[in-house]
């Protein structure tokens, strides 16, 4: 995903999405105003800058409690956006990596399993469309199916904390 996503990764200046994608007409500004909220230590609940004002937190995406999004706390809107990205498709492979494992698949058919999952059409369109929920979604599925697959077969409590954690 670096190399894939290099040029767009380290450009402070613009965020990876085709011109007039959601991610530049909304999730950007959602960001920018859910995070600098939090950084100036008032929780976002309505915001004001939308039609005649509307409630921001239950909005789900918002994402404002998505554990991975802590790096637009303390990185650059622009990075932070572009790092998410990056580190959603990176994530993806392994979780598939992981899940084909689990599924007895060899290594290196594991490997090939997780890339050409990382680099699919789905993931790799949302990206351009500008939808980051989409895809930051995408990324916990193998994950989802590994652990519900060993919970349901060892019957163990520790898989189901991390069902639900993952759900």
């Amino acid at each position: 995903p670096i190399l894939f996503l290099y040029k767009g990764i380290f450009s402070f200046n613009e965020v990876i999405s085709a011109p007039g994608a959601d991610l530049n007409t909304a999730f950007y500004f959602m960001r920018s105003y859910g995070f600098q909220s939090l950084l100036e230590g008032e929780i976002p609940l309505w915001n004001p800058y939308l039609l005649g004002g509307m409630p921001f937190l239950g909005v789900l995406q918002s994402a404002i409690f998505y554990p991975p999004n802590v790096l637009f706390l303390v990185l650059p809107l622009n990075f932070s956006i572009n790092g998410s990205i990056a580190l959603h498709l990176f994530r993806s492979g392994i979780f598939l990596y992981f899940l084909l494992r689990h599924y007895q698949v060899g290594r290196f058919g594991a490997v090939v399993g997780g890339v050409v999952y990382t680099f699919s059409a789905p993931q790799v369109m949302h990206i351009y469309a500008g939808h980051l929920n989409a895809l930051t979604a995408m990324v916990w599925i193998p994950l989802l199916f590994l652990f519900c697959d060993k919970f349901f077969k060892e019957n163990s409590s520790r898989h189901g904390l991390f069902l639900s954690l993952t759900i």
